[in-house]
């Protein structure tokens, strides 16, 4: 071996090396030998450092001629003078071109220590130890070519290995689910030296899959080969909980969509149904022209609830909640859900007789009810079972998978089951999305679970699904649970076309086809209408308009809402009467409050004229104004 042969094979090594003649004199030398306690400098002799400088002379001869290699410890002296043991391993160099006769030899140097300093290696080794034994995220090195030297008892338990033992031997690259990833890592550990924060998809033992992320650097580890040493963090949770915020916000982003398209058409409808109201009311029913009504007004009303669906699902629909018993309402609903499903399918109910109370619409309930059973029906073509189950549960922080709204505590649960065909994962990671069905044409909106989805995150509930093909599916439901008692039911409003009104009325909508309805409407009912574009227009109206008994303004408006306008004018007419108008209610409650007359669009013109009435003959009580 030249110098130069040494320079490229040692120059890099951690490891203290030099290259001598037969004599001790070094020849040549890498950067941590130049570094040792005891420098080895080309063109000194080894054996002059050495009080035992005869001895070390005639272990050297010996070494240059012997096979394999050779170890003994003598004493070196440092530049300072102290005399340091240090471990020599020898073996000797031939040359190709000299046949089997010895030209150098390869010198390999550790300093011996104290006994202070190899307690002190000792205790630092055994710390080490414990730290890569108990570690929280796997760690391993392995070979260049992925084949694990040594892993730690966290790496085994994620890999479903049952010791650390058992992990030497098994290549990376089997672990993988793409290999081509694998070879990808190593090249960037290679070549940047360390890699940081690298998400991979691994397959533990039993070939369930396991998303990991992972760390890694490359160490020469007393051989030009060298190893890589990984840190492998669990990312199995990180990844469901990225993926849930993904679809939250995903859903969130859609229910936006949904709730703007609903808006307008809310005001379409309202004009299409006031103005058929109009038409109708001059048209005797032999009329042809009234069979034609008719069929709009009906078109209308389909329409009417596929908006009422996607508001649901938007959670911006007004709801009415209050204190209620689920069980009364499952019981309630039993007679209807049982017409609803056909003969084959039996219904099984299963209520806690100590379920706590819950704060929800009720009619809402029952319309998360019909369509879980719907959906249900439709799954068991052949027949089979729907199930409903109520119980108390007392969720953890970490229920539900870790939702981000999701808050510990008393919940009340409601699932509803059936034996029917199942869904792929695919199909149940869709199934909340608004119009997504896997129905034919003709047969389902794919509005159903959309609705449902809406109305339990509107209440403050959440909902999970759990199905596999051909195993059926479970939706349940967790609503919070509440202390207080079930409020009695609420009587209806019994809507009528009212007596002609002599009373003067302030109108406020920026839509004008609804404006234009509602001027027509009332005015047909002898009231004084003033209507306005938007509240600006609305304050400079009032100014000359004498006293107003009522002002109908829409909520959501540009420049200034329905509320500010209620404000301004109540500061001069503080028992100004309002009704408000809207069919995007979205955050109405924060905007207005309660204890308010809304009236959701779309409405007819009967609706209309009948509100009207009732708002201006209730007793007056203002309401406080709003504060900044």
């Amino acid at each position: 071996m030249t110098p130069d042969a040494f320079f490229a094979f040692a120059r890099s090594l951690p490891e203290p090396m030099a290259l001598t003649d037969g004599r001790g004199r070094v020849l040549a030398s890498n950067a941590a030998a130049r570094d040792f306690v005891v420098p080895m400098r080309t063109g000194t002799s080894v054996c002059d450092l050495s009080p035992d400088g005869p001895r070390l002379r005639e272990w050297l001869g010996a070494s240059r001629h012997a096979r394999g290699l050779l170890k003994t410890t003598v004493p070196l002296r440092r530049d300072d003078g102290a005399l340091v043991d240090v471990r020599i391993e020898a073996a000797s160099v031939t040359n190709s071109e000299s046949g089997d006769e010895p030209v150098a030899l390869l010198l390999r140097f550790r300093s011996r220590a104290s006994g202070a300093q190899e307690q002190a290696l000792h205790i630092a080794e055994a710390r080490y130890r414990e730290l890569f034994s108990n570690a929280v995220h796997g760690i391993c090195r392995c070979h260049v070519d992925g084949t694990i030297l040594e892993g730690n008892p966290a790496l085994a338990a994620m890999l479903g290995h049952g010791t650390p033992e058992s992990l030497v031997g098994v290549k990376l690259a089997d672990i993988y689910e793409e290999p081509d990833a694998f070879l990808t890592l190593l090249d960037r550990i290679r070549h940047a030296g360390r890699a940081l924060s690298v998400d991979a998809n691994w397959r533990r033992r039993n070939g369930d899959p396991l998303g990991v992320r992972l760390s890694g650097r490359f160490e020469t580890g007393g051989s030009p080969d060298g190893v890589i040493e990984l840190m492998v963090e669990d990312a199995t949770e990180r990844r469901m909980l990225e993926a849930q915020l993904a679809h939250t916000t995903k859903m969130e982003s859609i229910g936006r969509l949904a709730g703007g398209i609903a808006h307008d058409f809310n005001n379409l409808l309202t004009a299409i149904l006031g103005y058929v109201d109009l038409l109708q009311g001059s048209l005797n029913e032999q009329d042809p022209i009234a069979r034609h009504a008719l069929q709009i007004r009906r078109s209308a009303e389909r329409a009417s609830l596929l908006t009422r669906q996607l508001l649901a699902f938007s959670r911006k629909q007004f709801l009415q909640p209050r204190i209620i018993d689920l069980n009364a309402v499952v019981e309630e609903s039993n007679q209807m859900l049982r017409r609803l499903i056909s003969e084959h399918i039996e219904l099984s109910a299963s209520l806690d007789p100590r379920l706590l109370r819950i704060k929800v619409d009720p009619a809402q309930l029952q319309q998360v009810l019909l369509n879980l059973a719907v959906n249900a029906r439709d799954a068991m073509p052949k027949g089979g079972t729907l199930g409903i189950v109520t119980a108390n549960v007392d969720m953890p922080a970490r229920a539900l998978g870790g939702a981000p709204d999701f808050e510990a505590g008393p919940y009340v649960m409601l699932a509803v089951s059936d034996t029917g065909v199942g869904m792929d994962t695919n199909t149940r990671a869709r199934i909340f999305e608004p119009f997504f069905t896997t129905k034919r044409i003709g047969e389902g909106t794919g509005l159903g679970l959309s609705t449902v989805y809406g109305i339990v995150r509107q209440s403050g509930g959440h909902i999970q699904v759990d199905s596999e093909r051909g195993r059926g599916s479970r939706f349940t439901i967790y609503f919070p649970a509440v202390s207080d008692a079930a409020e009695a039911p609420r009587p209806e409003t019994v809507l009528s076309d009212g007596p002609i009104g002599r009373e003067t009325l302030l109108l406020v909508e920026d839509d004008a086809m609804v404006r234009s309805l509602a001027v027509e409407a009332l005015k047909l009912k002898g009231y004084r209408v003033l209507d306005a574009g938007d509240g600006h227009e609305a304050l400079r109206l009032a100014q000359g308009a004498g006293d107003i008994d009522l002002l109908i303004t829409d909520v959501v408006m540009p420049r200034m809402t329905g509320r500010e306008l209620a404000d301004k004018l109540r500061t001069t007419a503080p028992l100004l009467r309002v009704l408000f108008m809207s069919g995007y209610p979205g955050s109405l409650g924060e905007q207005l409050g309660r204890n308010v007359d809304l009236l959701e669009k779309p409405f007819t013109s009967l609706t209309l004229v009948s509100r009207v009435r009732q708002a201006l003959d209730r007793d007056v009580r203002a309401v406080p104004l709003k504060r900044a």
